[in-house]
């Protein structure tokens, strides 16, 4: 029943191609900060503490977020952040020459706020994911007089896991098809493959992920109705 609700079909094909997007992503990381950014282990240590700095940040900022913005245009908004983050240093790398040296403090100096911002991004997303599931099921109460919790949730952590295994299988597919060398050493990888493991992480990536937000756009429950639907489950409450 819960499938038959147009929202909830809506959110969860876009949560089921985001995952496959960054999990494609996620498995060409090593392979860019290594090989396309040339970048040291020491310079590696601090990507991940810079985007844990993020989240408490995140966490304070998403409810304030989904309370002065609809929670669609919001999930929108934060998405395109992430993507922006993610690639566009890669973009610039890709077309110019303005970027500093592989390997040198500048280019991390320059790569570390953008991992910092998508860190922010990213909790705040799925903060107002969960909301939105939230409010997908007070409709479906209102529609159908039961509470779908288990159905409408089970969907979100099956998007996840199955996104997840698929990202896997197409990242590695990805590899094989750009012919990037295995065990390649840092610095003797050639040029154009580098190139083309930059496409697909940068832009490739960039146009599909904007191409899933049409998922978040023909998402219908907006604040006005969720206001309506919270008001006559109350009234129906007190009646009963």
């Amino acid at each position: 029943v819960a499938f038959s609700n147009h929202s909830y079909r809506m959110l969860v094909g876009g949560l089921f191609g985001a995952v496959i997007l960054l999990g494609i992503e996620a498995v060409f990381m090593v392979y860019m900060y290594v090989h396309f950014w040339g970048m040291q282990t020491e310079s590696m240590r601090w990507i991940g503490p810079t985007a844990l700095l993020a989240l408490p940040l995140s966490v304070i900022l998403a409810p304030l977020l989904t309370r002065r913005f609809d929670k669609k245009y919001l999930l929108i908004g934060l998405s395109v952040v992430i993507i922006f983050c993610n690639n566009i240093l890669i973009c610039i790398r890709l077309t110019t020459d303005w970027l500093p040296q592989n390997g040198t403090l500048e280019l991390l100096s320059l790569l570390l706020p953008f991992v910092f911002l998508s860190g922010l991004a990213g909790p705040a997303v799925m903060i107002t994911l969960n909301s939105m599931f939230a409010d997908i099921l007070d409709e479906q109460e209102l529609l159908t007089g039961e509470r779908q919790g288990g159905i409408i949730f089970s969907a979100r952590s099956f998007s996840f896991k199955a996104g997840g295994a698929i990202a896997s299988i197409l990242g590695g597919i990805g590899l094989d098809l750009i012919e990037f060398p295995r065990g390649a050493t840092p610095g003797e990888v050639p040029a154009e493959i580098l190139f083309r493991l930059g496409l697909v992480a940068g832009p490739l990536t960039s146009f599909f992920g904007l191409l899933v937000r049409i998922f978040y756009l023909r998402y219908r429950l907006d604040r006005t109705r969720i206001l309506e639907i919270q008001q006559e489950l109350t009234m129906r409450r007190e009646a009963g």
